[in-house]
């Protein structure tokens, strides 16, 4: 107190303390009167049943049967749509595999180069901005320390040089990463959206109705959704989407995948990806984030129109991608209208 009091004369009279006056609190007695009776519960007399089918969905938790089934059982924690590494894994990965090849795997790498990606300027990158980045990452993650004869940071650095000059499409060579700049990109776009009630049967007739005339969806891809197992649910389908850009007056949405499919460049080759993709469910995936980017652009873009807008969705293997390989470890698949559409009838909101 001494100390307030001298800061208080220091102040020259533009500050003042004044001491509360406590007044003595009167001593609780409890009532001496207790013959009020038995003390009961209220009785519930609402609805006889309540509706249990309300609740937050997502692509998480729709694939959470299949996902347990190829973790083993795991419970993936962070980056979940991500297959998670066992011991053999490891092994192996460390006796065949070099380079990015060689990098841990599962949701923590995952979420780690997702972050990493998160951090860099696409348009500037060179080793000098993106090292300490990445050296900062790896650290946060916990895996920083050398992998045997593998330097993490090196191998990392090499992976993004290429994923950032490698043509998104082969026939576009100018469409790469390194020209998006981050005025004209947004990462981690977060979505909810009011959903009606579904069900594994309702979205088997949906994929069904819309099979035959979707580019890179196998016949047997209904039947697989048909026999997911999570219960009837209608409220919200949230998710995060990875990264959304505009290049060429079209916005598309962007997912890294650092699965591991192989440890040579052929093991992802863009013929192999779209069994991979339907395998992961990530079909699926994908599929519920066309519906929010064509929401959130219908919302937010003037005269939004989804031809003319509505660039596609792409999905990158970040460990089999390289320049020399034009197409290499990339997913690309442009939804067909119609069936966004549909699958916007999913939701409270209908379109207009």
């Amino acid at each position: 107190m001494d100390a307030v009091n001298d800061y208080v004369r220091s102040a020259e009279g533009s500050l003042c303390v004044e001491t509360p006056e406590l007044s003595t609190p009167e001593r609780y007695e409890p009532p001496r009167d207790v013959s009020g009776g038995i003390v009961s519960c209220r009785q519930f007399a609402g609805e006889s049943t309540i509706n249990r089918d309300w609740g937050i969905a997502s692509y998480s938790m729709l694939a959470a049967h299949e996902t347990r089934s190829r973790s083993g059982g795991e419970e993936q924690s962070i980056k979940r749509d991500e297959p998670r590494q066992n011991e053999d894994d490891r092994q192996e990965a460390a006796q065949t595999a070099a380079g990015f090849f060689a990098f841990p795997r599962g949701s923590v790498p995952g979420s780690c180069i997702h972050s990493i990606f998160e951090s860099i300027d696409f348009a500037g990158y060179t080793s000098a901005t993106g090292r300490p980045r990445i050296e900062q990452g790896l650290k946060n993650y916990g895996l920083a320390e050398r992998q045997g004869k593998v330097d993490q940071g090196a191998a990392v650095h090499d992976m993004i040089t290429k994923v950032l000059s490698a043509p998104l499409l082969p026939e576009r060579p100018d469409f790469i990463l390194a020209k998006i700049t981050r005025q004209h990109r947004l990462s981690e776009l977060g979505f909810f959206y009011p959903l009606k009630k579904i069900t594994p049967q309702s979205l088997k007739a949906l994929f069904i109705k819309h099979s035959a005339g979707a580019a890179l969806l196998s016949r047997g891809f209904p039947e697989k959704i048909g026999g997911l197992e999570f219960r009837p649910i209608e409220g919200f389908m949230q998710g995060f989407i990875d990264l959304v850009f505009l290049h060429g007056g079209k916005y598309y949405l962007l997912d890294w995948k650092t699965n591991h499919l192989g440890n040579r460049y052929g093991d992802y080759a863009a013929d192999r990806l779209p069994a991979v993709m339907e395998d992961s469910l990530y079909t699926l995936q994908y599929l519920f984030y066309s519906v929010a980017l064509h929401k959130y652009l219908e919302q937010r873009l003037p005269g939004y129109r989804y031809e003319q807008y509505f660039g596609g969705i792409l999905y990158l293997f970040v460990r089999g991608i390289t320049p020399e390989l034009p197409g290499n470890g990339i997913f690309y698949n442009l939804p067909a209208e119609e069936f966004v559409k549909d699958l916007c009838s999913l939701s409270i909101y209908d379109e207009k």
